[in-house]
Protein backbone atom coordinates (compact mmCIF):
# COMPACT_ATOMS: atom_id res chain seq x y z
CA UNK A 1 0.00 0.00 0.00
CA UNK A 2 1.32 3.39 -0.99
CA UNK A 3 1.10 6.30 0.93
CA UNK A 4 1.90 10.07 0.37
CA UNK A 5 4.72 12.02 2.11
CA UNK A 6 3.76 14.78 4.07
CA UNK A 7 4.14 18.16 2.69
CA UNK A 8 6.44 20.23 4.54
CA UNK A 9 5.71 22.68 6.30
CA UNK A 10 7.98 25.61 4.92
CA UNK A 11 6.62 24.86 1.76
CA UNK A 12 3.34 26.98 2.32
CA UNK A 13 5.41 29.71 3.19
CA UNK A 14 7.32 29.43 -0.07
CA UNK A 15 4.62 28.42 -2.53
CA UNK A 16 2.52 31.22 -1.15
CA UNK A 17 2.54 33.45 -4.08
CA UNK A 18 1.51 30.55 -6.10
CA UNK A 19 -1.19 30.33 -3.37
CA UNK A 20 -2.81 33.41 -3.20
CA UNK A 21 -2.98 33.62 -7.07
CA UNK A 22 -4.64 30.35 -6.85
CA UNK A 23 -7.05 31.25 -4.30
CA UNK A 24 -7.74 35.16 -5.81
CA UNK A 25 -8.43 33.47 -9.40
CA UNK A 26 -11.43 31.22 -7.93
CA UNK A 27 -12.63 33.97 -5.31
CA UNK A 28 -12.55 36.43 -8.28
CA UNK A 29 -14.80 33.34 -10.34
CA UNK A 30 -17.40 33.41 -7.68
CA UNK A 31 -17.41 36.98 -7.83
CA UNK A 32 -18.79 37.29 -11.02
CA UNK A 33 -21.89 35.61 -9.58
CA UNK A 34 -22.28 37.75 -7.09
CA UNK A 35 -24.77 39.97 -8.32
CA UNK A 36 -24.41 43.77 -6.91
CA UNK A 37 -20.95 42.62 -6.02
CA UNK A 38 -19.42 41.87 -9.98
CA UNK A 39 -19.16 46.06 -10.17
CA UNK A 40 -16.02 47.28 -12.09
CA UNK A 41 -15.12 49.24 -9.00
CA UNK A 42 -14.88 46.68 -6.59
CA UNK A 43 -12.76 44.07 -8.88
CA UNK A 44 -10.50 46.95 -9.45
CA UNK A 45 -10.01 46.69 -5.75
CA UNK A 46 -9.72 42.72 -5.46
CA UNK A 47 -7.41 42.34 -8.31
CA UNK A 48 -5.30 44.22 -6.63
CA UNK A 49 -5.59 42.90 -3.10
CA UNK A 50 -4.44 39.91 -4.57
CA UNK A 51 -1.93 41.55 -6.62
CA UNK A 52 -0.45 43.50 -3.56
CA UNK A 53 -0.50 40.28 -1.25
CA UNK A 54 1.46 38.20 -4.45
CA UNK A 55 3.96 41.05 -4.66
CA UNK A 56 4.41 41.17 -0.44
CA UNK A 57 4.54 37.17 -0.51
CA UNK A 58 7.51 37.17 -3.38
CA UNK A 59 9.35 39.95 -1.76
CA UNK A 60 9.07 37.86 1.44
CA UNK A 61 10.51 34.03 0.27
CA UNK A 62 13.67 36.77 -1.56
CA UNK A 63 15.84 34.97 -3.56
CA UNK A 64 16.52 32.20 -1.65
CA UNK A 65 16.78 28.57 -2.91
CA UNK A 66 14.57 26.52 -2.00
CA UNK A 67 13.77 22.89 -3.33
CA UNK A 68 10.42 20.82 -2.74
CA UNK A 69 9.01 17.64 -4.36
CA UNK A 70 12.48 16.37 -5.81
CA UNK A 71 12.71 19.68 -8.02
CA UNK A 72 8.71 19.91 -9.29
CA UNK A 73 9.16 23.36 -7.16
CA UNK A 74 12.18 25.32 -6.97
CA UNK A 75 12.17 28.63 -5.32
CA UNK A 76 15.27 30.74 -6.83
CA UNK A 77 17.24 34.10 -7.86
CA UNK A 78 15.03 33.41 -11.36
CA UNK A 79 11.65 32.92 -9.72
CA UNK A 80 11.92 35.23 -7.02
CA UNK A 81 12.93 38.48 -10.32
CA UNK A 82 10.94 37.23 -12.82
CA UNK A 83 7.67 36.74 -10.80
CA UNK A 84 8.32 40.19 -9.31
CA UNK A 85 8.58 41.66 -12.74
CA UNK A 86 5.86 39.62 -13.86
CA UNK A 87 3.32 40.54 -11.43
CA UNK A 88 4.49 44.08 -11.17
CA UNK A 89 3.71 44.46 -15.03
CA UNK A 90 0.76 43.01 -14.47
CA UNK A 91 -0.78 45.61 -12.20
CA UNK A 92 0.68 48.76 -13.72
CA UNK A 93 -1.70 47.58 -17.60
CA UNK A 94 -4.63 46.99 -15.04
CA UNK A 95 -4.15 50.52 -13.80
CA UNK A 96 -4.47 51.65 -17.34
CA UNK A 97 -7.01 49.09 -18.06
CA UNK A 98 -9.22 51.18 -15.82
CA UNK A 99 -9.65 54.52 -17.24
CA UNK A 100 -10.26 53.41 -20.90
CA UNK A 101 -13.57 52.42 -22.43
CA UNK A 102 -13.61 48.49 -21.78
CA UNK A 103 -13.16 49.12 -18.11
CA UNK A 104 -16.60 47.48 -17.51
CA UNK A 105 -16.03 44.64 -19.79
CA UNK A 106 -12.45 43.97 -18.16
CA UNK A 107 -13.61 44.91 -14.48
CA UNK A 108 -15.64 41.92 -14.30
CA UNK A 109 -15.37 38.33 -12.26
CA UNK A 110 -14.60 35.85 -14.95
CA UNK A 111 -11.57 38.44 -17.12
CA UNK A 112 -10.35 39.24 -13.22
CA UNK A 113 -10.38 35.05 -12.72
CA UNK A 114 -8.66 34.62 -16.09
CA UNK A 115 -5.92 37.30 -15.48
CA UNK A 116 -4.62 35.68 -12.13
CA UNK A 117 -5.01 32.27 -13.82
CA UNK A 118 -2.28 33.55 -16.30
CA UNK A 119 -0.22 35.26 -13.68
CA UNK A 120 -0.27 32.28 -12.04
CA UNK A 121 1.09 30.02 -15.11
CA UNK A 122 3.91 32.35 -15.45
CA UNK A 123 5.00 32.10 -12.08
CA UNK A 124 4.50 28.42 -11.70
CA UNK A 125 6.68 27.23 -14.81
CA UNK A 126 9.31 30.03 -13.78
CA UNK A 127 9.65 27.98 -10.61
CA UNK A 128 9.89 24.39 -11.12
CA UNK A 129 12.83 22.15 -12.53
CA UNK A 130 10.51 19.18 -13.74
CA UNK A 131 9.10 19.65 -17.39
CA UNK A 132 5.34 18.39 -16.44
CA UNK A 133 5.09 21.19 -13.57
CA UNK A 134 6.43 23.27 -16.43
CA UNK A 135 4.32 22.46 -19.32
CA UNK A 136 1.30 22.81 -16.69
CA UNK A 137 2.74 26.41 -15.83
CA UNK A 138 2.84 27.16 -19.61
CA UNK A 139 -0.67 25.92 -20.61
CA UNK A 140 -2.47 27.66 -17.36
CA UNK A 141 -0.90 30.86 -19.17
CA UNK A 142 -2.11 30.07 -22.35
CA UNK A 143 -5.71 29.43 -21.87
CA UNK A 144 -6.01 32.57 -19.86
CA UNK A 145 -4.65 34.41 -22.49
CA UNK A 146 -6.06 32.81 -25.16
CA UNK A 147 -9.64 33.55 -23.43
CA UNK A 148 -8.61 36.93 -23.32
CA UNK A 149 -7.56 38.15 -26.77
CA UNK A 150 -11.13 37.22 -27.46
CA UNK A 151 -13.29 37.85 -24.51
CA UNK A 152 -12.54 41.38 -23.26
CA UNK A 153 -13.54 43.04 -26.62
CA UNK A 154 -15.73 40.80 -28.63
CA UNK A 155 -15.59 41.83 -32.56
CA UNK A 156 -14.04 40.28 -35.32
CA UNK A 157 -10.39 40.70 -35.11
CA UNK A 158 -10.49 39.36 -31.91
CA UNK A 159 -12.08 36.68 -32.12
CA UNK A 160 -10.18 35.80 -35.38
CA UNK A 161 -6.79 36.23 -33.29
CA UNK A 162 -8.27 34.08 -30.06
CA UNK A 163 -8.86 30.99 -32.67
CA UNK A 164 -5.34 31.46 -34.30
CA UNK A 165 -3.60 31.83 -31.12
CA UNK A 166 -5.52 28.78 -29.87
CA UNK A 167 -4.89 26.39 -32.63
CA UNK A 168 -1.12 27.60 -33.62
CA UNK A 169 -0.46 27.36 -29.64
CA UNK A 170 -2.09 23.84 -29.59
CA UNK A 171 0.25 22.51 -32.22
CA UNK A 172 3.45 24.14 -30.60
CA UNK A 173 2.12 22.44 -26.93
CA UNK A 174 1.75 19.33 -28.77
CA UNK A 175 5.08 19.40 -30.46
CA UNK A 176 6.55 20.81 -26.36
CA UNK A 177 5.29 17.48 -25.47
CA UNK A 178 6.67 15.13 -28.14
CA UNK A 179 9.84 16.96 -27.10
CA UNK A 180 9.84 16.09 -23.26
CA UNK A 181 8.39 12.49 -24.36
CA UNK A 182 11.89 11.46 -26.20
CA UNK A 183 13.66 13.69 -23.25
CA UNK A 184 12.20 11.20 -21.08
CA UNK A 185 12.71 8.01 -23.31
CA UNK A 186 16.60 8.62 -23.57
CA UNK A 187 16.69 9.90 -20.08
CA UNK A 188 14.11 7.69 -18.04
CA UNK A 189 13.88 11.43 -16.17
CA UNK A 190 11.35 14.45 -16.16
CA UNK A 191 14.26 17.29 -14.71
CA UNK A 192 16.35 19.53 -16.24
CA UNK A 193 19.21 18.05 -14.48
CA UNK A 194 18.68 14.89 -16.21
CA UNK A 195 19.66 16.92 -19.57
CA UNK A 196 22.46 17.37 -18.71
CA UNK A 197 23.35 14.01 -18.33
CA UNK A 198 25.36 12.19 -21.46
CA UNK A 199 23.23 9.99 -23.15
CA UNK A 200 25.00 7.40 -25.67
CA UNK A 201 24.36 4.96 -29.00
CA UNK A 202 20.66 5.77 -30.22
CA UNK A 203 19.60 7.35 -27.31
CA UNK A 204 21.88 10.64 -28.07
CA UNK A 205 19.97 10.64 -31.29
CA UNK A 206 16.14 11.15 -29.32
CA UNK A 207 17.45 13.13 -27.03
CA UNK A 208 18.75 15.43 -29.72
CA UNK A 209 15.33 15.22 -31.34
CA UNK A 210 13.90 16.17 -28.07
CA UNK A 211 15.90 19.15 -26.95
CA UNK A 212 14.92 20.25 -30.84
CA UNK A 213 11.38 20.03 -30.16
CA UNK A 214 11.23 21.55 -26.74
CA UNK A 215 12.82 24.63 -28.74
CA UNK A 216 10.74 24.73 -31.10
CA UNK A 217 7.59 24.86 -28.98
CA UNK A 218 9.54 27.83 -26.46
CA UNK A 219 10.06 29.74 -29.87
CA UNK A 220 6.94 29.40 -31.11
CA UNK A 221 5.80 30.99 -27.60
CA UNK A 222 8.57 33.72 -28.02
CA UNK A 223 7.24 34.16 -31.56
CA UNK A 224 10.40 33.77 -33.02
CA UNK A 225 11.14 33.85 -36.82
CA UNK A 226 10.10 31.22 -38.37
CA UNK A 227 7.37 30.95 -35.78
CA UNK A 228 6.02 34.27 -35.72
CA UNK A 229 2.73 34.10 -38.14
CA UNK A 230 0.20 34.28 -35.32
CA UNK A 231 2.04 37.29 -33.61
CA UNK A 232 0.87 40.30 -35.81
CA UNK A 233 -3.05 38.85 -36.28
CA UNK A 234 -3.17 38.14 -32.65
CA UNK A 235 -1.76 41.91 -31.54
CA UNK A 236 -3.97 43.58 -33.96
CA UNK A 237 -7.09 40.98 -33.06
CA UNK A 238 -6.85 41.95 -29.07
CA UNK A 239 -7.76 45.57 -27.04
CA UNK A 240 -4.27 46.82 -26.70
CA UNK A 241 -4.08 45.97 -22.61
CA UNK A 242 -4.05 42.57 -23.66
CA UNK A 243 -1.58 42.77 -26.49
CA UNK A 244 0.73 45.02 -23.96
CA UNK A 245 0.38 41.92 -21.58
CA UNK A 246 1.40 39.68 -24.00
CA UNK A 247 4.27 42.12 -24.99
CA UNK A 248 5.42 42.23 -21.38
CA UNK A 249 4.12 39.67 -19.49
CA UNK A 250 3.93 36.62 -21.66
CA UNK A 251 7.41 37.35 -23.21
CA UNK A 252 9.03 37.70 -20.09
CA UNK A 253 8.20 34.51 -18.56
CA UNK A 254 8.71 32.74 -21.64
CA UNK A 255 12.06 34.25 -22.26
CA UNK A 256 13.20 33.38 -18.45
CA UNK A 257 12.05 30.00 -19.02
CA UNK A 258 14.18 29.20 -22.15
CA UNK A 259 17.47 30.88 -20.10
CA UNK A 260 16.35 28.31 -17.57
CA UNK A 261 16.43 25.20 -20.17
CA UNK A 262 19.01 26.53 -22.09
CA UNK A 263 21.02 26.62 -19.14
CA UNK A 264 21.20 22.78 -19.02
CA UNK A 265 20.70 22.35 -22.71
CA UNK A 266 24.14 24.36 -23.76
CA UNK A 267 25.68 22.15 -20.97
CA UNK A 268 24.80 18.87 -22.79
CA UNK A 269 24.89 20.07 -26.36
CA UNK A 270 26.79 23.34 -26.30
CA UNK A 271 26.62 22.98 -30.20
CA UNK A 272 23.30 23.88 -29.75
CA UNK A 273 24.22 27.93 -29.25
CA UNK A 274 24.80 28.24 -33.03
CA UNK A 275 20.97 27.53 -33.49
CA UNK A 276 20.20 30.51 -31.13
CA UNK A 277 22.09 32.43 -33.95
CA UNK A 278 19.68 31.78 -36.50
CA UNK A 279 16.92 32.81 -34.70
CA UNK A 280 18.11 35.89 -33.44
CA UNK A 281 19.57 36.90 -37.20
CA UNK A 282 16.14 35.73 -38.78
CA UNK A 283 13.88 37.03 -36.20
CA UNK A 284 16.11 40.65 -36.44
CA UNK A 285 16.02 40.84 -39.83
CA UNK A 286 12.29 39.92 -40.57
CA UNK A 287 10.69 41.49 -38.06
CA UNK A 288 12.37 44.84 -38.75
CA UNK A 289 11.69 44.42 -42.22
CA UNK A 290 8.09 43.73 -42.13
CA UNK A 291 7.15 46.54 -39.63
CA UNK A 292 8.49 48.94 -41.98
CA UNK A 293 5.60 48.14 -44.49
CA UNK A 294 3.12 48.32 -42.01
CA UNK A 295 0.22 51.22 -41.10
CA UNK A 296 -1.39 49.81 -38.24
CA UNK A 297 0.66 51.15 -34.77
CA UNK A 298 -0.53 47.82 -33.43
CA UNK A 299 0.50 45.85 -36.03
CA UNK A 300 3.96 47.61 -36.49
CA UNK A 301 4.74 46.94 -32.59
CA UNK A 302 4.09 42.98 -33.25
CA UNK A 303 6.88 42.77 -35.75
CA UNK A 304 8.95 44.91 -33.78
CA UNK A 305 8.04 43.11 -30.72
CA UNK A 306 9.60 40.03 -32.92
CA UNK A 307 12.44 41.72 -33.63
CA UNK A 308 12.99 42.41 -29.90
CA UNK A 309 13.02 38.66 -29.13
CA UNK A 310 15.65 38.16 -31.66
CA UNK A 311 17.86 40.52 -29.57
CA UNK A 312 16.96 38.73 -26.37
CA UNK A 313 18.25 35.75 -27.64
CA UNK A 314 21.37 37.01 -28.41
CA UNK A 315 22.35 36.08 -25.95
CA UNK A 316 22.15 32.33 -25.63
CA UNK A 317 24.26 32.44 -29.07
CA UNK A 318 27.37 32.39 -26.70
CA UNK A 319 28.93 30.41 -24.09
CA UNK A 320 26.63 31.36 -20.86
CA UNK A 321 28.23 33.69 -18.47
CA UNK A 322 27.90 35.03 -15.18
CA UNK A 323 26.49 38.02 -16.31
CA UNK A 324 24.13 37.31 -18.47
CA UNK A 325 20.95 36.60 -17.01
CA UNK A 326 21.07 40.10 -15.42
CA UNK A 327 21.90 41.30 -18.62
CA UNK A 328 18.57 39.39 -19.87
CA UNK A 329 16.59 40.86 -17.13
CA UNK A 330 17.85 44.43 -17.57
CA UNK A 331 16.72 44.46 -21.35
CA UNK A 332 13.06 43.09 -20.38
CA UNK A 333 12.72 45.74 -17.75
CA UNK A 334 14.23 48.25 -20.50
CA UNK A 335 11.64 46.75 -22.99
CA UNK A 336 8.64 46.82 -20.64
CA UNK A 337 8.61 49.91 -19.39
CA UNK A 338 8.64 51.77 -22.99
CA UNK A 339 6.26 49.01 -24.01
CA UNK A 340 3.81 50.29 -21.14
CA UNK A 341 4.76 53.72 -22.25
CA UNK A 342 4.16 52.78 -26.06
CA UNK A 343 0.79 50.87 -25.08
CA UNK A 344 -0.16 53.80 -22.27
CA UNK A 345 -0.66 56.41 -24.64
CA UNK A 346 -2.30 53.95 -27.22
CA UNK A 347 -4.83 53.09 -24.50
CA UNK A 348 -5.56 56.49 -23.73
CA UNK A 349 -6.10 57.75 -27.48
CA UNK A 350 -8.56 54.79 -28.22
CA UNK A 351 -11.97 54.54 -28.20
CA UNK A 352 -14.81 52.56 -29.51
CA UNK A 353 -15.05 53.83 -32.47
CA UNK A 354 -11.01 53.94 -33.17
CA UNK A 355 -9.73 50.88 -31.81
CA UNK A 356 -6.71 49.98 -34.28
CA UNK A 357 -4.91 53.58 -34.44
CA UNK A 358 -3.13 53.94 -37.71
CA UNK A 359 -0.38 56.43 -39.02
CA UNK A 360 -2.81 58.82 -40.51
CA UNK A 361 -5.32 58.93 -36.86
CA UNK A 362 -2.04 60.25 -35.05
CA UNK A 363 -1.76 62.72 -37.71
CA UNK A 364 -1.03 66.21 -35.74
CA UNK A 365 -1.29 65.02 -32.58
CA UNK A 366 1.80 67.13 -31.33
CA UNK A 367 -0.32 69.59 -31.84
CA UNK A 368 -3.36 68.79 -30.47
CA UNK A 369 -1.73 66.83 -27.36
CA UNK A 370 1.95 67.96 -26.96
CA UNK A 371 2.49 66.01 -23.74
CA UNK A 372 0.81 62.64 -25.16
CA UNK A 373 3.18 62.73 -27.94
CA UNK A 374 5.97 63.33 -26.04
CA UNK A 375 5.63 60.29 -23.65
CA UNK A 376 5.11 58.49 -26.91
CA UNK A 377 8.42 59.64 -28.42
CA UNK A 378 10.19 58.70 -25.53
CA UNK A 379 8.88 55.29 -25.54
CA UNK A 380 9.23 54.50 -29.45
CA UNK A 381 13.25 56.43 -29.21
CA UNK A 382 13.76 53.44 -26.43
CA UNK A 383 11.98 50.81 -28.31
CA UNK A 384 14.72 51.50 -31.14
CA UNK A 385 17.93 52.07 -28.46
CA UNK A 386 18.31 55.33 -29.32
CA UNK A 387 20.66 57.32 -26.25
CA UNK A 388 19.56 59.01 -24.24
CA UNK A 389 17.00 56.08 -23.16
CA UNK A 390 17.23 52.78 -20.90
CA UNK A 391 17.12 51.10 -24.42
CA UNK A 392 20.19 52.29 -25.82
CA UNK A 393 21.88 50.83 -22.77
CA UNK A 394 19.96 47.61 -22.94
CA UNK A 395 21.20 47.21 -26.67
CA UNK A 396 24.77 47.89 -25.61
CA UNK A 397 24.94 45.24 -22.81
CA UNK A 398 23.22 42.79 -25.42
CA UNK A 399 25.79 43.63 -27.95
CA UNK A 400 29.40 44.22 -25.35
CA UNK A 401 27.99 40.18 -24.07
CA UNK A 402 27.58 38.90 -27.83
CA UNK A 403 31.23 40.67 -29.04
CA UNK A 404 32.73 39.06 -25.80
CA UNK A 405 31.26 35.54 -27.16
CA UNK A 406 33.23 36.43 -30.60
CA UNK A 407 29.92 36.85 -32.66
CA UNK A 408 30.65 39.44 -34.62
CA UNK A 409 28.53 38.90 -37.34
CA UNK A 410 25.52 38.86 -35.49
CA UNK A 411 26.21 41.77 -33.65
CA UNK A 412 26.87 43.29 -37.28
CA UNK A 413 23.07 42.11 -38.01
CA UNK A 414 21.56 43.33 -35.05
CA UNK A 415 23.11 46.60 -35.10
CA UNK A 416 21.97 47.17 -39.03
CA UNK A 417 18.29 46.03 -37.56
CA UNK A 418 18.61 48.69 -35.12
CA UNK A 419 19.12 51.11 -37.44
CA UNK A 420 16.14 49.79 -39.70
CA UNK A 421 14.24 49.97 -36.95
CA UNK A 422 14.57 53.90 -36.57
CA UNK A 423 12.63 54.06 -40.07
CA UNK A 424 9.51 53.14 -38.68
CA UNK A 425 10.31 54.56 -35.34
CA UNK A 426 10.77 58.09 -36.34
CA UNK A 427 7.59 57.78 -39.30
CA UNK A 428 5.28 57.70 -36.65
CA UNK A 429 7.31 60.71 -34.85
CA UNK A 430 7.22 62.74 -38.44
CA UNK A 431 3.65 62.10 -38.94
CA UNK A 432 2.82 63.22 -35.19
CA UNK A 433 5.01 66.30 -35.67
CA UNK A 434 4.66 67.28 -38.82
CA UNK A 435 1.61 66.95 -40.55
CA UNK A 436 -1.52 68.05 -40.05
CA UNK A 437 -4.35 67.29 -37.47
CA UNK A 438 -7.32 65.56 -39.30
CA UNK A 439 -10.24 67.55 -39.37
CA UNK A 440 -12.36 64.55 -38.62
CA UNK A 441 -10.20 62.49 -36.57
CA UNK A 442 -12.27 60.01 -34.42
CA UNK A 443 -9.85 60.37 -31.35
CA UNK A 444 -11.23 62.03 -28.05
CA UNK A 445 -9.21 61.02 -25.18
CA UNK A 446 -10.61 61.89 -21.98
CA UNK A 447 -8.00 63.10 -19.07
CA UNK A 448 -6.80 60.59 -16.71
CA UNK A 449 -4.64 60.85 -13.66
CA UNK A 450 -4.11 57.56 -13.74
CA UNK A 451 -2.76 57.25 -16.74
CA UNK A 452 -1.01 60.17 -16.12
CA UNK A 453 0.79 58.90 -13.48
CA UNK A 454 1.36 55.56 -14.82
CA UNK A 455 2.78 57.01 -18.19
CA UNK A 456 4.52 59.89 -16.89
CA UNK A 457 6.30 57.47 -14.37
CA UNK A 458 7.34 55.33 -17.21
CA UNK A 459 8.94 58.09 -18.92
CA UNK A 460 10.69 59.24 -15.98
CA UNK A 461 11.86 55.59 -15.55
CA UNK A 462 12.92 55.11 -19.43
CA UNK A 463 15.35 57.90 -19.11
CA UNK A 464 16.59 57.78 -15.30
CA UNK A 465 17.47 53.90 -15.75
CA UNK A 466 20.19 55.09 -18.13
CA UNK A 467 21.94 57.56 -15.68
CA UNK A 468 21.65 55.38 -12.83
CA UNK A 469 22.58 51.68 -14.05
Amino acid sequence: MYTLAPIPAAFYGVASPVLILSVGSILAMLLSVAGKWNRPTINFGFLFLILGLSLAAIMKNGPQIHTFFEGAFQWGVLPYVGSLLIVAVAGVLALLFYPSYLQARFFTGEVIALYLLSLLGMVVQLSSNDFITILIGIELSAMGVYALVGYVDVNRLSLEGAVKYLVLGSVATAIFIFGVALLYLSTGELSLQAVGHPATGPMQVWKQTGMFMVLLGLGFKLALVPFHSWAPDVYEGAPSGITAFMATCVKIAILLLLFRVCGFFLLAQPEWSRLFLYLSVFSIVIGNWLALVQSGLKRMLAYSSIAHSGYMVMLLSVAPQATMLSTALFYLVAYSVATIVVFGVMMWLEEKNCRNLHLDDIAGLGRKYPLASLALTVGLLSLAGMPPTVGFLAKFLVFVHTLQGERFGLVIVAALGSAVSLYYYLRVLVRMYMHEPDPISLLAPRFSWLTTGVVGTGVVLVLALTIFS
